[in-house]
């Protein structure tokens, strides 16, 4: 997942971005267009999106204690709408695509009333969950993984800059994060126009 993303009054969005020209063949495998033409192979972005959703919901539960549904957005803001991939998001429960971020106020607002979301974030809402989600992700940063439940590095020192894997406590919870290069927490507090839709912020 690239943004999790609270929008107040809207909902809680997964969301992963893929730029460059992705092909699905009728078999079922992913490739990346290169630069020269050339296609090389990917995994699936729909799984992806899928899998940050089910890492989002488990990160809010985790940090809050409780349990929220979120659609997961697939955003190729290089691509015009392509059938194929967006079948293949159709066949993946509560996955969404979006071509291009030219209207992606408008695709939200799309998104949030095809998935079926009833119980939007409040403001509170957004800001304690973001809060503390973030405290979940970057708690003891420093520590690595050879750190105990208190934060201490074992003998031996840090962790080799090579590895992946960080520990994260919080309370009596130890959570290991895996193949997390970066994740951007983002909430916004919902304004709306004089029509009474929501303003999302434009990028």
């Amino acid at each position: 997942m690239d943004f999790a993303l609270w929008v107040d009054g809207l909902g809680r969005f997964a969301i992963q971005v893929k730029g460059g020209e992705y092909m699905l063949d009728h078999a079922g495998a992913w490739c990346l267009r290169t630069p020269d033409g050339s296609p090389v192979k990917r995994s699936s972005p729909v799984d992806e999106t899928a899998d940050g959703c089910m890492e989002m919901r488990a990160a809010i539960h985790k940090a809050t204690g409780y349990t929220h549904f979120m659609p997961g957005v697939l955003i190729f803001p290089d691509m015009r709408r392509d059938e194929d991939i967006e079948r293949a998001a159709q066949r993946e429960t509560h996955v969404y695509t979006v071509w291009g971020v030219d209207r992606l106020r408008d695709e939200l607002e799309r998104i949030a009333g095809l998935a079926g979301i009833v119980h939007p974030p409040e403001p509170g809402h957004s800001e304690n969950e973001a809060r503390r989600v973030n405290a979940l992700q970057y708690r003891d940063v420093g520590a690595g993984p050879g750190a105990d439940r208190g934060g201490r590095n074992h003998a031996g020192g840090a962790a080799a800059p090579e590895e992946t894997e960080q520990q994260f406590t919080v309370a009596s919870a130890t959570f290991n994060i895996q193949r997390v290069d970066k994740l951007v927490v983002q909430h916004f507090h919902l304004e709306r126009g004089a029509d009474g839709r929501p303003l999302l912020p434009q990028p």
